[in-house]
């Protein structure tokens, strides 16, 4: 009988899903996640706190020590973020709302570009769809080369 290991396929595939729920969840509620990531930076540093003013550090020094050692938690949270790997749809998404707050401020202007980039999009089709039906699709004869 085979024992339970970790390179069992059914606890990686088990271990992939759990991940990918927690940076689905991140993206629906992004003010949770960034509730839960303060609070673990905040825990490290309470512990390196703790562990200085055990050494007979005083609280003062302890906790600008502490600070000090862990550095720029802001760079630590853009790093934590980047590694939640859904950071492309979350800017995306922060693109697309912010791209709706101005087409609801300017709606001509953003009437202009749709149908700007419709009559593009329209053309470009058409253009290959005459040049592949002209010179790249094959005669409709029995022996085209001949």
């Amino acid at each position: 009988m085979r024992s339970a290991s970790s390179s069992d396929p059914r606890r990686e595939l088990m271990s992939a899903l759990r991940g990918l729920a927690v940076r689905l969840r991140s993206l629906v509620r992004p003010a949770e996640r960034e509730r839960d990531l303060d609070d673990e930076l905040r825990s490290h540093i309470e512990q390196d706190v703790a562990r200085l003013v055990a050494a007979g550090l005083p609280l003062g020094d302890a906790q600008r020590e502490a600070r000090r050692t862990f550095g720029n938690v802001a760079y630590l949270k853009e790093q934590s973020r980047d590694a939640r790997g859904f950071r492309v749809v979350e800017n995306l998404a922060r693109d697309l709302a912010y791209a709706l707050r101005l087409a609801k401020r300017q709606p001509v202007f953003a009437t202009v570009v749709v149908l700007s980039l419709a009559l593009g999009t329209g053309a470009a089709t058409a253009v290959f769809g005459l040049t592949y039906n002209v010179l790249l699709a094959d005669l409709p004869v029995p022996l085209p080369p001949s």
